[in-house]
């Protein structure tokens, strides 16, 4: 399972508030050039709890199923604000960046 770096910033979530879009399932964050919207930083509107209960009854657990399947807004940003950190190595990696700031 990939965990989200602590690289994100108050600019990242306020750009993600600015783009919020009510009408659509959710907003969510993606990295420009990757494949995927990161489902741990993402505006959920109301309207996505019945999906996501629906994919939970079809045996998908993780959201980003629904996210992928679903009317998302996508806020794009660079992807250095959301690394994922997956091995020691990329750990060690990301604190060395997170002790420049």
């Amino acid at each position: 399972m990939q965990q989200t770096s602590l690289f994100l910033n108050d600019e990242i979530i306020q750009c993600l508030l600015t783009h919020r879009n009510p009408s659509k399932v959710a907003t969510a964050i993606k990295g420009k050039g990757n494949d995927f919207v990161e489902p741990l930083i993402t505006i959920y509107e109301p309207k996505a709890y019945p999906l996501l209960l629906q994919y939970m009854a079809q045996g998908y657990s993780y959201p980003i199923k629904m996210l992928n399947n679903s009317d998302v807004e996508i806020v794009e940003v660079d992807p250095y604000f959301i690394q994922n950190i997956n091995t020691p190595k990329e750990f060690e990696i990301a604190k060395r960046e997170l002790n420049k700031l």
